[in-house]
């Protein structure tokens, strides 16, 4: 499931990254690195772990 969710969601990130590039040239800003790999790693795993610890707590295989 977190293998799914997270490239799923890094396509996202390089739509972001693209749109930061692209935008770059007009407003002159650098990419916000760290806040894509928060997006791209943290935010689903988060999820995941969540979603695992739902599943464990009712019991489920």
């Amino acid at each position: 499931m977190y293998a799914q969710m997270a490239s799923i969601n890094w396509m996202f990130v390089e739509g972001l990254f693209l749109h930061s590039r692209l935008t770059s040239n007009v407003f002159h800003s650098r990419a916000p690195f760290p806040l894509y790999y928060t997006i791209g790693w943290g935010v689903y795993g988060v999820v995941s772990c969540t979603h695992i610890d739902t599943h464990a707590m009712k019991g489920g295989t």
